[in-house]
């Protein structure tokens, strides 16, 4: 309680928190990107880096762009069958891939669904010894590849693609090397199917590497995503990461 010279009194009311106070976020502790550099456009003949990004297609030339706009890195397909893709280096490097915790938003291509269009996620330590593969449909296919190259194991489930919509997928990989996925929150039940898994092609080594297909649309349309992180531990899927 305050008083004035006057002698009136008055108790003072509690000011509310500003936003900023309220908020809280935890840094992912390995790598973490929400595309918030310098604009640019990486390709085949211009391949970057961009915001530490590198055009990088190890299935193939199939061509297409990566364009960087504020918030966001979309891949652009402009003719049929393009599958571009980009990768960025752990610093410092990464030597196991397990006991992880993955977590990215990205956004669908805005074409009918069924047409087998997908959507594949990739850390791999460095020398190329070990992997997690996240790899997303849009006939509803689902898979976690996690473990050493040659010999991981997969797992694989269903999820509900919509065309054109934004989702946020959570995978954690135990100190077992067994995986958990969440889509929007959701818990997708994955089952094992096998094991033997390994990289094929020109693989980058030691980085997060992400690529995309729209699968024979014959015009330009993109997918986006809208952040990536991966942290130590096995975290929730609750998890609200920090922005660099």
């Amino acid at each position: 309680m305050s008083c004035n010279t006057a002698g009136r009194c008055y108790r003072a009311r509690p000011r509310p928190l500003p936003t900023s106070a309220l908020t809280s976020c935890t840094t992912a502790t390995i790598f973490s990107d929400c595309f918030g550099g310098t604009p640019g456009l990486i390709n085949t003949g211009s391949p970057g880096p961009v915001q530490g990004w590198t055009f990088s297609q190890p299935f193939g030339p199939k061509g297409g762009n990566i364009t960087f706009t504020p918030g966001l890195m979309s891949f652009d397909t402009i003719a049929i069958n393009n599958a571009p893709g980009a990768q960025k280096q752990f610093v410092p490097p990464l030597l196991s891939a397990l006991n992880l915790t993955i977590q990215f938003k990205f956004t669908e291509y805005p074409l009918v669904t069924g047409a087998g269009r997908f959507y594949d996620h990739f850390i791999v330590t460095t020398g190329a010894t070990a992997f997690v593969e996240i790899f997303l449909d849009d006939t509803g296919f689902a898979e976690v590849a996690c473990g050493l190259n040659n010999s991981a194991d997969g797992y694989t489930g269903t999820w509900t693609p919509v065309s054109g919509a934004t989702h946020k997928v959570d995978v954690t990989v135990s100190a077992l090397n067994v995986p958990v996925l969440f889509i929007d929150n959701v818990s997708i039940p994955i089952a094992f199917s096998g094991t033997g898994f390994g990289l094929v092609g020109g693989f980058p080594t030691n980085c997060v590497q992400v690529s995309s297909t729209a699968a024979g649309a014959a015009g330009p349309t993109s997918s986006k995503i809208e952040n990536f992180f991966v942290t130590a531990g096995n975290l929730p899927n609750t998890t609200v990461y920090c922005c660099p």
